[in-house]
């Protein structure tokens, strides 16, 4: 219905077992069995303070079943391959999949020879106006005019589950998208890169890898040499394509580690999704703004209030202060400059404010840092402490 394709996941995993104990009702009802679930949240559906009056009413309903809930990952659930089937995959992911072949074809090949790359170009989808998978919103497409797409193994055939389907309508501006992206032979530029990375000439960082038909691998990912057409390339493919979405750094990061690796990984991810237009334009910030800047006030007196600070890394002096140690009168910015080292500790900071400052100009009403909460803390104890302030 389309009123549940609107329900949020853990809805959506509770709606299935929900429909699932209504048919199989005359089947478990009056036993006990196990619910095997790969959606853990459900798990604690017993527990939870507050349902909503969807879960309510489906959690009165499976009260009546001596059931208990069973949490299995879904790499390991035998049931979810059922809705993996790359046959069920929409017509745009088998589209990108086809012009994109020499991705995502050397994984799927590891494990066979290399042959000589064959050329490949996407059949030539029907016209189509009325019963393609996008209906009347779009105009019909009467030719695909996409580059031959270079694949590292056997040409695509019809058996292949990423074979573009005859009548399959395919968007205009997916199909020049895609076709805007150049063609690479990614086993010779592998090959190449492999030789002039200087990160392979050394034999340390080859230990964990191995080398099979002149590629080297690291576990089940294939390992890419620093070749920035290649990665881009990569880059490209699982955040810009028209089926990867535009996904954030730590999702993007995922999927790609499922097939490639290469030293510094995440940091190039970082630094190519910080910079995709696209991003920066349709994605709003999801850090809390800024809020407006608090002018300190000004003191009514002198030595009212006091900020200091250290000035570090400086040349050492023959008595070992390589250290700093500034106070200043906010109001009339007259100045004490203490010198010490840059292992100061808050009691050694007390002790200093207590000789130089307390003893000439009293206590004042505050003192200003920029050092951290716990460091404040432990200066407050250690002057309490020093002048006996209870």
């Amino acid at each position: 219905m389309p009123a549940e394709q609107n329900y949020h996941i853990t809805e959506q995993e509770l709606l299935a077992v929900f429909e699932a104990l209504k048919a199989f009702r005359c089947y478990v009802d009056g036993i006990p069995f196990n619910l095997v679930t790969d959606h853990k949240p459900n798990t604690f559906l017993d527990t939870q303070p507050t349902l909503s009056r969807r879960q309510t009413r489906w959690s009165e309903y499976l009260q009546r079943f001596n059931f208990t809930w069973e949490y299995r990952p879904g790499r390991t659930n035998v049931a979810d391959l059922l809705s993996r089937n790359p046959s069920y995959r929409p017509a745009t992911s088998l589209v990108a999949h086809a012009l994109h072949a020499q991705l995502c074809v050397i994984t799927r090949s590891k494990n066979t020879p290399m042959p000589a790359a064959t050329p490949v170009t996407p059949p030539e989808p029907a016209l189509q106006t009325q019963d393609g998978p996008w209906g009347n919103s779009l105009p019909p497409v009467t030719s695909l005019t996409s580059p031959p797409v270079t694949s590292l193994t056997s040409p695509v055939t019809p058996s292949n589950p990423f074979d573009l389907a005859a009548d399959t309508v395919i968007p205009e501006d997916m199909v020049m998208e895609v076709a805007e992206q150049p063609v690479l032979d990614l086993y010779a530029e592998l090959k190449q890169g492999y030789q002039s990375d200087a990160w392979f000439a050394n034999s340390n960082n080859l230990q964990d890898l191995k080398l099979l038909d002149g590629l080297w691998w690291k576990g089940d990912c294939l390992v890419i040499p620093n070749v920035s057409r290649v990665r881009t390339a990569l880059l490209w493919d699982y955040h810009d394509s028209p089926y990867a979405g535009h996904l954030g750094v730590n999702k993007t990061l995922h999927n790609m580690q499922q097939s490639f690796w290469w030293q510094g990984m995440f940091s190039d991810i970082n630094g190519y999704i910080r910079t995709c237009v696209s991003c920066q334009r349709s994605k709003r910030s999801q850090v809390k703004p800024s809020g407006l800047l608090q002018p300190l006030h000004i003191p009514h007196g002198p030595w009212d209030s006091v900020s200091t600070d250290f000035v570090t890394s400086l040349p050492k002096t023959k008595a070992g202060h390589d250290t700093i140690l500034v106070f200043v009168d906010r109001l009339t910015k007259y100045v004490h400059i203490v010198p010490t080292t840059t292992k100061c500790t808050a009691k050694t900071w007390a002790d200093l404010f207590i000789q130089h400052v307390f003893c000439n100009h009293g206590l004042p009403l505050e003192v200003i840092s920029d050092r951290g909460p716990q460091f404040a803390g432990k200066y407050n104890q250690a002057l309490s402490d020093r002048l006996r302030i209870s």
